[in-house]
């Protein structure tokens, strides 16, 4: 039984071990895997890391079981497997080592209440498994200001041998020095330069005992704000701080003394430094040179009821009222002013910062400067010792606009000025400066009571009338331009000048104009008055004048529609001036009307009393008939005219002209006449006078004979008696005849046609129209003669110039254009002549016909003689071209000049053969023959050469290619000498 029980005891204790050692067996050989883990240090209840009495730690091992079950090795042969339970595994504390200053590590239990409490020293060799190892650390108080650092290394042992499995793992925590605070406690935040330096205490504090262990210096300290010095109190007596000065834990008395002037919030900037850790620590003090001393000062208008204008300066009151005796004795000045607009003055000069001002009352005067809007006055006041005091006004007050403002209206034809100001004082004074007249008119601006109004004339404030009275219409009716107005210069009150809305004169302008319409109305009827005191004077000079009376009239209705165009269009007188213009439209239409029918029928009665007075000084009876026929239908047609004239006041004397006139023509219309008529046949003229019927024939004498200029020559009659002024013609046909005098050059210097003109004086006394005989049939016998002399001479002009075409065409071609020149100028000559009996004589068509067909030879002509011109030269130049072919001794060069020429002479082959069909010219297709024909031989002697030099080049190619061969046979045969001579010599060595 005890066997059993022994052997049973084995066998647990070997399944024991083996289970436990199953994943270390292999630490007996050397150890290949070890799993992985992780050590950490740290503090417990999520603690600062800072020194303590006791700093409760937390030591904790884990293992990363994933990685180890997905990682671990294949079992060794004689090992199931690595299934070591990790609760048994312990880890060796190789070393504990302190950094910054001293201290030991105790593992750190609960008592039986459950407070924690030191145990058993933590030390090097101590063996600890997985889990939260619970530790006190406890620091050396002499050396506790330090920051302390704990290391501490471990390494894993096997379970079967307790081997060291790796390297040892080191970890660490450091624990920063004690923590503390610093604090200023002062008795008051308020400090006058005066009483010196203001004590306060800067306090060192710390809920850790350790902290009381440590050392404290002052690391740095400044000022901002202000300036001043740090002092602390010694022993004896009170000695400047410096950086780096000892502080001690608790309370540090010391001293801040501001800088004199040195006024404002002064903030004390202190930093305290324990070796490890720095503090800052910051107060404000506020800083016054001195205890104030209270006074009181105020701001007022003088007069509140006057309104504050921007050209005006105001008065206002600063008032300065110490509280005390000391006050008064003080000086007191405006530290700084605020002012919105304008400027403040005391005593005349401008108030600005630092203007002294005395105690109680101060005047001051407050100037706009032309500016609106709020004034804003605001002064801050100090006396000598700095206390301050700031003083406004009240109430807010401004700078208003007071709207000064006048108007310009027109009020029953006087001139109203309405001087306006809703905000104004009793001195406020409205100037008009002066009165400007606009669009160009005239005229005078006037008080009611008559006097003139000058410049610079004082305005009431309401109504200010005027009347305006204009000047004479006609001095200034070419100035106006645009609607007239009246603009006015006003000087306000605060002296500026403004332009007032100019009034429309418009009204005053309209009603001269109709006044001036009654004096154009009576000026029209002496347009329209009786030219002359009878028709038989000419009137022209009459109704030249009347004409420009008439346009000067019509000039100045012209301009007064023109001024009235002008106020018809955004005036106050539209009405009045469309009105007028209707009126003068209306008169100038009716004195139009007038006047041209007092010129028309001045002209009619003038022209039918100059008929009726050549009627009477020359008895024509052909012509007489003609002109009281006239007469007489113009009579009829004029009745409607002249009977409106009868109704017209002003025209009825026109009416009673018309009347008599109509009767002097029936009067003529009863009186017999006679006809004179000329007939010309060539050299003779054949002059009939045909008496009236039943009258007697009788004797008519010529009272003038008159030849045109530049004939020259007589008239004579059948008997050969020249005919003269006083000569006697009778009635019936009067044969004459002309004998010119220098026939050929007459037709050269005359200017007109040809003409002899005779007035006849009848046997009652009476003075015959001109009569005309026209001897255009006689020049144009002189002319025809010319003209055939002349077309004999065109063909002289396309002759030909020269002999022989190989000489040079120069000076015969000038000669010819010398000879065409001449040609023209005796066919303009002929030309201008016959222009000259062109139109209304009795050879008018055959002048005609010779003009065409002189315009026509002149065209042939032109057109042959350049024809003549340019083949001369083509000729000329072909010979000379044939000349310098034929000098030419290469076959080559020459063949190619003559394919050259001779496409030359085929391009103008017809213009020189058409040559033929001209006369005159036939000697043009002669020379061409010969030419053509030299040309010929040139091409045949040309061949002959070139086959001449062809036989040559053939025999010397010939003779070349013998000399090849004669040198190929003689090569060949030293080639082969040579071969037999090499042969035996080789033979012979």
């Amino acid at each position: 039984m005890n066997k059993m029980k022994k052997l049973l005891i084995y066998v647990l204790l070997f399944g024991v071990q083996l289970s436990c050692t199953q994943l270390m067996r292999h630490f007996a050989a050397p150890i290949a895997w070890v799993p992985k883990h992780n050590y950490t240090l740290g503090l417990s209840d999520q603690q600062s890391p800072i020194l303590l009495e006791k700093v409760p730690l937390e030591l904790s091992i884990s293992f990363d079981t994933a990685w180890n079950q997905s990682n671990k090795p294949h079992a060794l042969d004689r090992w199931e497997d690595y299934g070591v339970k990790e609760e048994m595994i312990h880890f060796l504390i190789k070393d504990i080592r302190v950094e910054g200053g001293n201290g030991k590590l105790f593992f750190r239990e609960k008592d039986k209440e459950g407070n924690w409490m030191v145990a058993k020293p933590f030390t090097t060799g101590i063996k600890v498994k997985k889990g939260i190892t619970h530790l006190y650390y406890i620091p050396d108080q002499n050396n506790a200001c330090q920051s302390h650092t704990i290391h501490i290394s471990a390494v894993i042992l096997t379970v079967d041998f307790g081997r060291e499995g790796g390297k040892p793992a080191t970890f660490s925590l450091q624990l920063n020095a004690p923590a503390y605070t610093t604090s200023i406690e002062i008795d008051r935040d308020l400090a006058y330069i005066e009483d010196g330096a203001q004590p306060f205490c800067l306090k060192i504090d710390s809920s850790n005992s350790l902290a009381t262990r440590q050392k404290y210096t002052l690391n740095s300290w400044n000022v901002s704000g202000g300036e001043g010095t740090l002092f602390r109190q010694g022993k004896s007596g009170t000695k400047p701080v410096y950086v780096g000065m000892p502080l001690s834990y608790g309370e540090n008395q010391l001293f801040y003394l501001p800088k004199k002037g040195s006024e404002g919030s002064h903030t004390l900037h202190i930093e305290v430094n324990n070796q490890s850790k720095i503090e800052e620590v910051a107060f404000s003090l506020k800083v016054l040179d001195h205890q104030v001393v209270p006074f009181s000062a105020t701001l007022s208008k003088q007069v509140t009821d006057t309104p504050i204008l921007p050209f005006r300066k105001s008065h206002f009151r600063l008032s300065i009222d110490p509280e005390n005796q000391a006050g008064k004795g003080l000086h007191y000045q405006i530290q700084s002013i605020k002012l919105d607009t304008g400027k403040l003055l005391l005593n005349g000069k401008l108030v600005v910062d630092g203007t002294p001002i005395k105690v109680g009352s101060n005047s001051l005067v407050f100037d706009p400067e032309g500016k609106l809007g709020n004034i804003g006055l605001c002064m801050m006041v100090c006396n000598s010792k700095g206390d301050l005091m700031q003083v406004a006004i009240q109430d807010p007050l401004e700078v208003t606009d007071p709207n000064f403002k006048v108007t310009s209206v027109i009020v029953r034809e006087s001139i109203n000025l309405q001087v306006s100001s809703p905000k104004h004082t009793s001195s406020d004074q409205w100037t008009m400066k002066d009165f400007t007249l606009l669009g160009g008119i005239e005229g005078k601006l006037r008080y009611p009571t008559g006097n003139t109004v000058g410049k610079r004339s004082t305005l009431q404030l309401g109504n200010n009338y005027f009347t305006f009275v204009l000047g004479d219409l006609y001095r200034f009716i070419d100035k106006i331009q645009g609607p007239p107005k009246l603009e006015f210069s006003i000087i306000y009150p605060d002296e500026k000048t403004e332009v007032v809305q100019s009034v429309d004169l418009s009204s005053f302008l309209v009603s001269a104009i109709q006044q001036q319409l009654v004096c154009l109305s009576l000026e029209a009827k002496n347009l329209y008055a009786p030219l002359v005191e009878n028709y038989s004077i000419d009137h022209a000079i009459a109704l030249r004048d009347r004409s420009n009376q008439r346009e000067i009239w019509y000039a100045k209705q012209k301009k007064l529609l023109g001024i009235l165009g002008y106020l018809r269009y955004n005036t106050i007188a539209s009405d009045q001036a469309g009105r007028t213009i209707v009126s003068l439209n209306k008169l100038a239409e009716e004195i139009q009307s007038y006047t041209d029918l007092r010129f028309v029928a001045t002209e009619w009665l003038h022209n039918s009393q100059s008929q009726l007075d050549k009627m009477i000084s020359y008895p024509d009876s052909r012509e007489n008939s003609c002109i009281v026929g006239v007469l007489s239908t113009s009579i009829q047609a004029k009745i409607p005219l002249f009977d409106r004239c009868q109704s017209i006041e002003g025209l009825q004397d026109l009416s009673i002209s018309f009347s008599n006139m109509r009767k002097q023509v029936q009067a003529e219309q009863l009186r017999p006449t006679c006809q004179v008529e000329p007939v010309v046949h060539a050299d003779q003229i054949h002059l009939t006078i045909t008496p009236p019927p039943n009258i007697d024939p009788q004797t008519w004498i010529v009272q003038k004979l008159t030849f045109s200029d530049g004939l020259k020559g007589r008239l004579l009659t059948p008997m050969g008696s020249e005919v003269t002024e006083g000569s006697q013609l009778r009635s019936g046909d009067n044969v004459l005849k002309f004998d010119p005098v220098d026939q050929q050059s007459w037709p050269y210097i005359l200017k007109e046609g040809p003409k002899i003109e005779m007035v006849l004086t009848y046997p009652d006394g009476r003075t015959s129209l001109p009569v005309v005989m026209d001897l255009s049939s006689f020049l144009w016998q002189n002319l025809d003669q010319k003209l055939t002399s002349w077309q004999e001479k065109a063909e002289e002009v396309w002759a030909p110039v020269m002999d022989d075409y190989k000489n040079n065409p120069i000076e015969p071609c000038r000669a010819l254009a010398d000879k065409k020149e001449k040609w023209d100028q005796e066919k303009h000559q002929l030309t201008d002549l016959l222009h000259y009996i062109r139109e209304n004589t009795p050879v008018t068509v055959q002048v005609n016909r010779a003009l065409t067909c002189m315009d026509q030879l002149a065209e042939t002509t032109k057109s042959n003689m350049d024809k003549r011109m340019i083949t001369t030269k083509m000729l000329c130049n072909w010979h000379k071209d044939i000349h310098t072919i034929s000098s030419n001794k290469d076959p080559k060069g020459r063949k190619e000049y003559t394919v050259y020429l001779e496409s030359k002479i085929r391009e103008f082959n017809h213009a020189l053969q058409s040559c033929s069909q001209i006369p005159g010219m036939e000697d043009i297709h002669g020379s061409f023959e010969d030419l053509q024909g030299s040309l010929r031989l040139l091409k045949n002697q040309t061949m002959e050469l070139y086959n001449e030099q062809q036989a040559k080049e053939d025999q010397l190619q010939t003779n070349l290619n013998e000399i090849k061969r004669s040198v190929e046979s003689e090569r060949n045969q030293r080639n082969y000498d040579i071969g037999q001579l090499e042969n035996k010599i080789q033979s012979t060595a």
